[in-house]
């Protein structure tokens, strides 16, 4: 017999509010706890769970579509080189908060939109407020298509 073992890469780690932190592929799933791997991927981000997912080895966790949205986040940020401290899931279903390491405020997305035009409202925005020397308090919102609100 051939037996074909294929390891799954990967997308990202979640946190979830009871503090273990889980590998979730591609499809959404949670491979492992991310003490059960001796090897860590290298600069692999992280999504903290505040909405209260239950999550354990194998579970579906996230829908394939979110995973990809972040994905797609984390890969346009990427990039334009723009250093992320931290994804959140919070409360609100369908959103995500990304907050950057280098800025006060954060941004607001909506997973059932388009990650790429989202990300490129964001970055229209941050450039708009870097040219005025000025930006918001709290947060940036491209949950609306096409345009950015901000407190």
């Amino acid at each position: 017999p051939l037996v074909e073992l294929t390891t799954i890469v990967p997308s990202f780690v979640l946190t979830t509010s009871n503090n273990e932190a889980y590998f979730i592929s591609e499809d959404g799933r949670a491979t492992a706890k991310i003490e059960d791997y001796t090897v860590r991927p290298h600069n692999i981000v992280t999504v903290e769970d505040q909405s209260g997912l239950e999550a354990r080895p194998g579970k579906q966790i996230l829908t394939k579509t979110s995973v990809s949205f972040i994905n797609q986040i984390i890969a346009q940020m990427q990039t334009k080189q723009l250093r992320t401290a931290v994804f959140v899931l919070p409360p609100n279903p369908f959103e995500l908060r990304m907050y950057l390491a280098d800025e006060k405020y954060y941004v607001k997305f909506s997973t059932l939109g388009d990650a790429r035009l989202q990300s490129g409202t964001f970055l229209a925005a941050r450039d708009k407020f870097a040219k005025d020397r000025q930006g918001p308090a709290e947060y940036i919102d491209v949950r609306v298509e096409d345009r950015a609100y901000y407190k």
